[in-house]
């Protein structure tokens, strides 16, 4: 069992704000699947619900509602009842391109509406917008404060999220037909 995370601080205590800037975690993969199919495993419900379970842990509810909010509750094997909730609310849908949310879970006490950790999923494009031959995937996770920073990181979000991207990597290529299309064309080049 993980410890508690320490009680966030509200903005203005932070006493931080003035003087850092806002702290970005990034998370970089090729993936070989079409750029449609990134999108898709984090803006269709089904798909998204496939991936973003962690070995050893239950999904135990799941919603998605039509303004782009998701949230789900994930409970570990062993756990007396233990369940986390996680919130991702999409600010920003660029098509295949940028998906942006709001993300906030019960671990950080404190963590809501006002404090949230920033996504934002780049998809064949890099921050700066230069666009790669082969298809990427960028994910940054932005905190406006240290405070945040240090909560989220006692609970062991950034793992939470770079094993979630491996996951959610391996499902798209597995599920994409690029490299079945590659081949084929390929195979049709070699006759």
């Amino acid at each position: 069992m993980q410890n508690r995370a320490p009680i966030l601080l509200p903005h203005d205590e932070d006493r931080y704000l003035d003087i850092d800037p806002v702290i970005t975690f990034m998370i970089e993969r090729r993936i070989r699947a079409w750029e449609s199919d990134i999108s898709r495993a984090w803006t269709d419900p089904e798909i998204f619900k496939r991936w973003i379970t962690p070995p050893g842990h239950q999904l135990v509810d799941f919603s998605a509602d039509p303004d782009g909010i998701i949230t789900f509750v994930l409970k570990g094997e062993g756990d007396d009842d233990t369940c986390v909730e996680y919130t991702l609310n999409c600010a920003t849908r660029f098509r295949n391109r940028q998906i942006e949310f709001k993300f906030s879970t019960s671990q950080v006490p404190g963590m809501g509406d006002l404090e949230t950790v920033h996504l934002q999923i780049n998809i064949g494009r890099n921050r700066q917008g230069v666009h790669r031959n082969t298809p990427s995937y960028e994910l940054l996770l932005g905190f406006d404060n240290p405070s945040l920073w240090h909560c989220t990181s006692h609970v062991g979000l950034h793992n939470f999220w770079l094993e979630a991207t491996q996951r959610m990597a391996q499902f798209v290529e597995d599920n994409s037909d690029l490299l079945r299309q590659k081949k084929l064309t390929h195979d049709c080049e070699a006759d």
